[in-house]
Formats: structure tokens, C-alpha cells, sequence
């Protein structure tokens, strides 16, 4: 199985996700501008920017209501994909990540989202980035997968990050500071509702 990387960022005014995966690369960006994707599966290479479609192989380009219709049919083909992706990270990492899986199925069945359906109510900003880094501690350039949460709580400014390392191991940060006994505290504190929430924040911690 090809190993999946991507990044999902939502605050209220934005949605953007990179994600990687066998021969499928997609960037997608929803903002106070309108929708931008830029999407690759091995066959097509299009640019979509709100209601115009770019073919690249094709030499063409469609717009209105036909790029909008021609839109949704490329990214729903490309969902179930998608979903092999995020169950490969799901598993390797044991973090639950159906807030990715939902995000994705809006945007394929929409194009254009509301950003806000993806936040809790005392949630501001999420990001979720699966990616690889260099390791510190091996000589050369040797990289080890790791998956990075982070969450900013409604009134709250400083950012909660847990580290989920390639041997499952969570370093829990606030601010950018190892800080296992307030991160866990802020968490309980803050009484989110929404499930997709609700079992992520349970499948990140371990402390």
C-alpha cells in the first residue's frame, strides 16, 4: 500500500487541503476569494479556479455550469482514493481522522464549502499534517513518518499541538512547548461537542 501524505487546515474564513497519494496529487483552497484546485491523477492534469475549468492534457478550457458539473465528477471519482489514503495514515498512526473523510466528501459532492462546518464551536483553527521529517537523532538524512494536530480553542491564542511520532509515541505541546499536564487540561476544559472532534482528541492522547 503507497504510503498517504497531506495537510487539512480550516479556520473560519478558510479551508485548504494538500494531499498526496499514489499517482493522485490535489491542492484545494476555499477562502473569501472562491474555490482553487489544482488536481493530478497520472491521466489529467486540471486547474480550477470558482466556475473555470482548465484541461492541461487537453488543451481546453470550460466554464459556468458545465466546469462546475465536470468539477464534482472528477473530485467524487477521486474520493474513494482519498479514503484509502486516509485510512492508510488512520492506521499506521491510530489517530481517528474522519474529520479529513468529511471534509473531503463535501467538497467532492459541493466544490465550494462553508469552512465553519468543520470547526466545533470552541474550536478556531484545526490542522492536520501527515508528512515525513528528518530525524534528529540518525545520522545522515534519514526521515521517519509523523502526523502533526494542532488546535487553537475559541478565546484562546496559543496553539495546541500534539506530535504523533512514526513509533506512535505523542509529544504534546502548548505555545510550541512540551507541556503534557496543560495541554491535557486545556483539552477537558474546553467541552467540545462535535464527534469528529470528539474522537480525535480521544485517539490523540495517551497521557
Amino acid at each position: 500500500m503507497p504510503e498517504a501524505s497531506f495537510r487539512m487546515s480550516v479556520k473560519e474564513t478558510e479551508l485548504s487541503l494538500d494531499f498526496n497519494y499514489g499517482t493522485l496529487a490535489l491542492k484545494y483552497v476555499c477562502d473569501s476569494r472562491g474555490v482553487y484546485v489544482q488536481y493530478f491523477d497520472g491521466e489529467r492534469r486540471l486547474s480550477i479556479h470558482n466556475d473555470k475549468l482548465m484541461d492541461m492534457r487537453r488543451l481546453r478550457v470550460v466554464k459556468g455550469d458545465e466546469a462546475l458539473r465536470e468539477t464534482k465528477e472528477i473530485l467524487s471519482s477521486a474520493e474513494s482514493l482519498v479514503n484509502e489514503g486516509i485510512t492508510e495514515a488512520q492506521t499506521f498512526f491510530s489517530v481517528d481522522l474522519n474529520l479529513v473523510r468529511r471534509a473531503y466528501s463535501a467538497i467532492a459532492a459541493n466544490v465550494k464549502v462553508d469552512p465553519r462546518a468543520f470547526l466545533d464551536i470552541k474550536v478556531s483553527q484545526v490542522s492536520i499534517d501527515v508528512n515525513r521529517e528528518f530525524r534528529r537523532d540518525a545520522p545522515g538524512l534519514v526521515s521517519a513518518r509523523r502526523m502533526t494536530v494542532s488546535l487553537v480553542l475559541v478565546g484562546e491564542s496559543e496553539p495546541l499541538t500534539v506530535k504523533v511520532l512514526e513509533d506512535v509515541r505523542r509529544e504534546y505541546y502548548v505555545n510550541g512547548v512540551v507541556d503534557p499536564e496543560t495541554f491535557l487540561r486545556k483539552v477537558k476544559e474546553c467541552s467540545i461537542v462535535t464527534s469528529d472532534y470528539l474522537a480525535l482528541i480521544k485517539s490523540l492522547i495517551t497521557i
